[in-house]
């Protein structure tokens, strides 16, 4: 009798296994991965700017048919430098990203355009003091197919490798990518810097 019960016992629990591993197994098929970067942008030790910025890659990998969604998005807020670009279009910022191994040679360069801009006035007399603008870049990508399906919802980026637009395949943490931003008009001068780290995609 008492070998029965046990018998019956193991058997249930061995039923059970069987249907947890199948759920399990069906849970990660229809599962995916996602992998979230970014880093906050801040002028480097002993820079004047006063801009601020931050820069977000995000990949979602479907696990069951290998579907890839990629994005990359950029934003910074600077003061208007040259008050003859205070204009629809503004000054032009450029964001150049490294990896570790190479921090001379960008391997994907994107254009931050504006996105928009506003004034700020000294109250007697009501007269301009200033303006700021927010310049922004954004653009995804999907495959298949190969190559992939680019869309630049604004700015754009350029991968040095193919010359070709798409999103940088950034990598983060403790051996992560560095953004750094210019102003178009002189790349010379380093106005933010950054290091992409992993983030929980908030």
């Amino acid at each position: 009798m008492r070998g029965k019960a046990t018998a019956v016992f193991l058997a249930t629990m061995f039923a059970s296994q069987v249907a947890l591993t199948a759920m399990s197994f069906a849970k990660g098929n229809n599962s995916s991965t996602t992998t979230n970067f970014k880093a906050k942008l801040a002028p480097p030790v002993g820079s004047p700017s006063e801009c601020e910025g931050g820069a977000k890659y995000t990949k979602k990998v479907n696990n069951t048919t290998l579907a890839t969604v990629e994005s990359f998005t950029g934003a910074v807020e600077c003061p208007i430098l040259l008050t003859d670009l205070v204009t629809a279009q503004g000054d032009v910022y450029e964001m150049d990203l490294f990896h570790a191994a190479d921090l001379v040679n960008p391997y994907a360069v994107c254009t931050l355009v504006i996105k928009e801009f506003d004034f700020e006035y000294e109250s007697d007399p009501l007269v301009p003091a200033g303006a700021e603008g927010e310049y922004a870049v954004s653009v995804g990508q999907k495959s298949p197919p190969t190559p992939p399906t680019v869309t630049t919802k604004v700015g754009g980026c350029t991968i040095i490798a193919t010359g070709l637009p798409g999103v940088p395949a950034v990598v983060g943490g403790a051996t992560g990518d560095t953004a750094n931003v210019f102003l178009q008009s002189n790349p010379s001068t380093l106005l933010l810097t950054g290091k992409f780290v992993v983030s929980s995609g908030d």
